[in-house]
């Protein structure tokens, strides 16, 4: 069919008719094949096979393809019906607003919130408050202890003159009594100076030089409860030998040795100089040394 219409057109019009008729041919196909409707190669204009059809009626007969070239015809809005599914979808739209409604209207107010902000910066104030309190307090406890070893010690500076020569009296009072308790528990004791270093048997010794100087044979070794070196690191051979001190149990002989030392301030036996003295505390001794020049006098 295609080469027919080529054919005609070619001799009846020559090329450029030709090439036309061609084209209108080939139209004709495609529209017969795909059913297509004939307004598309005409402005409305009327099928001769079909007079007395509308261009709607001949739009609802096209082929499958119509789907692709024109939009779907569609009734007008007026025409339009109300189904059920529109009305139970209108029913829940309502439904809806109603519940967005609900929700907006449970929303809190700003009055509400308000309140809320007031309350919390209340509370917030009474507990800056307390710590604020509590924080005083504690610094004020902390000041104390600070300021108390202070506090202390200018008052002992404040002290009347009253309580300093009381405070002072009863420090004496004690010391003295402390002194003469120590003098107490060494009045049985004899220190010996002058015993060399090279003697070991003390015991021995003391009863042999407290023998001689009785003259008479009234002490023995056993008369000591104990008997021993000054208390002092062992001197070099040059220096001096350390005192000898010992303990007489008995005190009247104790007393009988120092009556019969005194007769002599250095005693001459085996070749040593010995000297003899009671045992006193230290600080008796340093209260002698400061009345020495005082007691020359007299």
């Amino acid at each position: 069919m295609n080469l027919k219409c080529w054919a005609g057109g070619r001799g009846l019009h020559g090329n450029q008719d030709g090439r036309l008729s061609t084209q209108l041919c080939t139209s004709t196909a495609l529209i017969k094949r795909y059913q297509l409707p004939t307004c598309i190669m005409g402005r409305n204009k009327k099928n001769p096979e079909d007079p007395g059809q509308s261009g709607t009626q001949r739009k609802q007969l096209v082929g499958p393809l119509d789907s692709y070239l024109q939009p779907p015809a569609s009734p007008t809005p007026e025409s339009r019906p109300t189904s059920g599914t529109e009305l139970a979808r209108q029913g829940a739209d309502l439904t809806a607003v109603d519940r967005v409604a609900e929700l907006i209207a449970g929303l809190p107010t700003r009055e509400y919130v308000q309140t809320l902000l007031d309350a919390v910066q209340v509370t917030l104030k009474q507990d800056l408050t307390t710590m604020r309190e509590e924080m005083g307090i504690l610094a004020a406890r902390v000041t104390a202890l600070e300021t108390a070893p202070t506090r202390t010690t200018t008052t002992d500076r404040r002290m009347d003159p009253a309580e300093e020569l009381q405070t002072s009296s009863v420090v004496a009072e004690v010391w003295r009594r402390l002194d003469d308790l120590e003098n107490r528990s060494r009045r049985n004791n004899i220190r010996v100076r002058g015993v060399r270093e090279t003697i070991t048997d003390l015991d021995s010794y003391l009863a042999h030089i407290f023998n001689t100087i009785l003259a008479e044979r009234a002490v023995h070794p056993a008369s000591f409860d104990r008997a021993h070196r000054a208390l002092r690191p062992r001197p070099t051979d040059q220096a001096p030998p350390r005192d000898v001190i010992c303990r007489v149990a008995d005190y009247r002989l104790k007393q009988a040795i120092m009556a019969a030392a005194r007769r002599r301030r250095v005693w001459e036996i085996d070749g040593d100089r010995l000297e003899f003295f009671a045992d006193l505390a230290q600080s008796t001794l340093q209260a002698r040394r400061a009345l020495r020049p005082l007691t020359m006098l007299l």
